[in-house]
């Protein structure tokens, strides 16, 4: 499939599109970062994937996503720009280039975000949401990989929420392309309705949001399980753990409001987006940043993947797609590593200092004072130099008589411990 793939860089869609370069793979088509000609602007091009072009369901799918996507207008939503057929082979979909990181990717490098930036992500992310709701489009796909940080880490940073490859009309005005007794969505982000095949409304996408949420305050994911089953049945019976238990600065309003969020009855969530975001907003109203939330940078052992592909369950048999990266953005390459800096002071502690383990001349002396048990003279006596009425000549006389009779009691010391041996 190498040649599928590299046959497209350098085309032009239609004379108005270039493909440059591959950005993402996903299971129903490839994003590409591409130029619009006649705009000189950077564009994201997705291009259905060549096999598919004969299969009359993605085809359908992959022509869903371009008009549910193009009816949604707002700053927090990617913008669907075109959609084309070229020579009845090439499908294609063009939308705005997210010059961002995704948000699994960044949660993949902190710890427990900052408490009031979770809370200013997923308004943005609650007011995209609203509106495609309000059309009646449920995402069903909502999940860190699906969410786009523009700006990151600036004052005006901000979240796209972006690929509705899989969203649905619950009006029921569309056509529904999922099969009978098929769970479609991310294991770790579906609500229990979808797992158990119940008709969904809205509130299922803010189940999911609730996830992310939870991921985004606790650091980590929860339901965590080695296969979709296991998280399925999870979702379905198991309560989510505290998340004070993990994080006890988190106001128990806050913490309120991501649990109901995640009720496994869909009557007992919130019953629209924006009422999610008024209530995040509502819990941390009295809450101060300062010296109460934080973050921090994960280490290379506990940076664990967080974006796991959307799959398709039938009969409890999980056929995944190929793992996406960034759709419609490049992601840097931070390299994230637990080696502490040279000058780190945990890497230079009190005890690699050597200054610390020298003696000085007076410590010596008296530590040999106290091993022999020999009057020595304080060595301020024998340094400094006091008027004297003795000679010169007979105070050095003495001073040598001194130092000799002291010699001589070391040897007869010396002499008695080797005689005792």
């Amino acid at each position: 499939m190498k040649d599928d793939i590299s046959r497209f860089i350098g085309m032009v869609l239609d004379n108005k599109y270039e493909i440059k370069q591959l950005l993402g793979k996903g299971g129903t088509g490839n994003v590409f970062k591409g130029t619009h000609l006649y705009m000189q602007i950077p564009v994201a091009v997705k291009l259905l994937h060549p096999h598919l072009i004969t299969d009359e369901t993605a085809v359908k799918r992959f022509h869903q996503e371009a008009k549910l996507a193009i009816s949604i207008k707002h700053d927090n939503a990617v913008s669907m720009m075109d959609f084309g057929v070229v020579n009845n082979e090439i499908l294609y979909l063009v939308m705005e280039f997210i010059d961002g990181i995704s948000l699994a990717y960044l949660l993949k490098q902190e710890k427990g975000m900052d408490i009031n930036r979770v809370v200013k992500f997923m308004k943005q992310v609650c007011q995209a949401v609203d509106v495609a709701h309000k059309k009646d489009i449920i995402h069903r796909d909502l999940k860190p990989g699906n969410i786009m940080i523009v700006n990151c880490d600036q004052p005006n940073e901000m979240a796209k929420v972006i690929d509705f490859s899989i969203a649905k009309l619950s009006s029921g005005k569309g056509q529904d392309l999922t099969g009978q007794g098929i769970v479609i969505g991310t294991p770790e982000y579906v609500s229990p309705e979808q797992v158990e095949g119940s008709s969904i409304d809205t509130r299922s996408d803010i189940y999911s949001l609730g996830v992310v949420l939870y991921q985004m305050l606790a650091g980590e994911l929860p339901f965590q399980g080695k296969s979709a089953m296991t998280l399925f049945m999870k979702h379905i019976h198991t309560p989510p753990p505290p998340l004070t238990i993990i994080r006890p600065e988190i106001p128990a309003k806050l913490e309120a409001v991501v649990m109901k969020a995640l009720s496994k009855k869909a009557a007992q969530r919130q019953s629209n987006a924006l009422e999610l975001a008024a209530e995040l907003e509502a819990a941390i109203t009295d809450f101060s940043s300062e010296g109460n939330s934080f973050s921090r940078m994960r280490t290379d052992k506990e940076t664990k993947e967080t974006d796991i592909p959307t799959v398709m369950v039938d009969s409890g048999q999980s056929k995944k797609d190929k793992a996406k990266s960034n759709t419609t953005g490049e992601e840097p390459k931070r390299n994230i590593t637990s080696e502490k800096p040279r000058h780190s002071s945990e890497v230079f502690s009190l005890a690699d200092d050597m200054t610390q383990e020298l003696e000085t001349p007076r410590e010596i002396i008296q530590k040999k004072q106290e091993l022999l048990n020999i009057p020595i003279e304080p060595l301020q006596q024998i340094t400094t130099k006091q008027p004297s009425l003795i000679p010169p000549t007979l105070e050095t006389s003495n001073q040598k008589e001194r130092l000799k009779n002291f010699w001589q009691k070391i040897l007869n010391l010396l002499n008695g411990l080797w005689q005792k041996k």
